[in-house]
């Protein structure tokens, strides 16, 4: 989903895809990270957030990502 103008994550974007091991949202211009915002994706180990607007991110936004092994 890299370079696709995504601004918002809305909280059931990624609903049924709990077996997703690796998520691509580089070169958008997200500015908000939710209280588990990818808390579904139960089995995710890389995320990529490089390259957005990233102003806030709640405290919990990554609570849930217990498999989350690399974060960019």
């Amino acid at each position: 989903l890299s370079q696709n103008e995504i601004t918002n994550l809305n909280s059931n974007m990624f609903a049924g895809l709990d077996q997703l091991a690796e998520l691509e949202l580089g070169e958008n211009t997200i500015n908000f990270l939710d209280e588990c915002q990818f808390g579904n994706l139960k089995n995710l180990r890389s995320l990529n957030l490089s390259v957005n607007k990233i102003n806030l991110v709640h405290n919990d936004a990554f609570k849930l990502l217990d498999n989350l092994i690399e974060l960019n």
